[in-house]
């Protein structure tokens, strides 16, 4: 793990010019020295390392802001999503309910045409749901 660090804060700062303990740790003896100066046992370049630490830890505060970000408007976005879903939903209700009334109307009138014993009414039945019937199967076609 100490060797992973010591990698990571090497190529990030040595740009920056910080002086870091060497990247390549192979012994028990240096991987000890190199948790020792992480602990601050070694006070002359512990302030450099600790310089080293603030600068990344900047970077990632700077990247950790631009995903703050970046969450920030995806939840404005969802938001003004669902605003407008929400209100074609409410359009479609009332659309729904208005065909909803023109067909309870035209069943009533369907009713009372079906309850009258004239035979006249009972063939333009007939004749409407054939021609309905033939358009329909032409349409699908």
């Amino acid at each position: 793990m100490i060797h992973s660090f010591l990698r990571v804060c090497v190529a990030r700062s040595s740009a920056a010019g910080c002086a870091t303990p060497s990247p390549r740790v192979d012994s028990r003896r240096s991987r000890r020295r190199a948790a020792s100066h992480m602990r601050g046992r070694n006070t002359g370049s512990s302030s450099r390392y600790d310089s080293c630490l603030e600068q990344e830890n900047d970077a990632h505060i700077g990247l950790l802001a631009g995903k703050v970000a970046q969450l920030k408007q995806l939840s404005i976005d969802i938001k003004d999503h669902v605003r407008d879903d929400n209100k074609m939903i409410g359009e479609l209700d009332g659309s729904f309910d208005s065909t909803g009334g023109l067909l309870q109307g035209t069943m009533k009138r369907m009713g009372t045409m079906l309850s009258s014993k004239d035979s006249r009414h009972m063939l333009f039945l007939a004749v409407f749901v054939l021609f309905t019937l033939l358009l329909l199967y032409k349409m699908l076609r």
